[in-house]
């Protein structure tokens, strides 16, 4: 689906779909991420499945479907997809075979972090952001929180 098409599809049938399949089915369908997708629903007065109807539904246990509010009024509803396609692996040949690493990061792990700070307090320290992660991964943090 491309960027400028615009979805139509009717109330109805969409409540139909959402109770049929779960938005995190439905929505790529349409070319929407599902949580996108619940808010249309909401908008436009489509009861959605509770917590629990599909694990009841695939156990085979009786489910009950909330009936759709206003059913003799039905409208179509418009919206534009939104949802990018599938991030395309980069080739060996567009990245010469290497790692590509920003230049600056954004929310660094607190350890990183916790060493860059004392990098900056003792410059002349040789190895800081060696030794103090290392101080910290040989105590109480331990190798699972990097």
């Amino acid at each position: 689906m491309t960027e400028d098409t615009t979805v139509r599809i009717m109330r109805k049938h969409l409540y139909e779909r959402v109770w049929k399949e779960s938005l995190a089915h439905v929505g790529p369908t349409l070319g929407i991420w599902p949580t996108r997708l619940g808010k249309i629903c909401v908008k436009n007065k489509i009861p959605l499945p509770g917590r629990g109807y599909w694990f009841y539904s695939t156990a085979a246990k009786k489910t009950m479907m909330t009936p759709l509010p206003e059913a003799d009024k039905d409208w179509e509803i418009n919206f534009s997809p939104s949802q990018p396609g599938p991030p395309k692996p980069m080739t060996d040949e567009q990245n010469g075979g290497r790692i590509v690493v920003p230049d600056t990061v954004r929310r660094p792990h607190r350890l990183i972090q916790e060493a860059k700070n004392a990098e900056k307090r003792e410059p002349s320290l040789l190895g800081s952001l060696h030794n103090v992660l290392l101080t910290r991964l040989t105590t109480r943090e331990g190798l699972g929180s990097i």
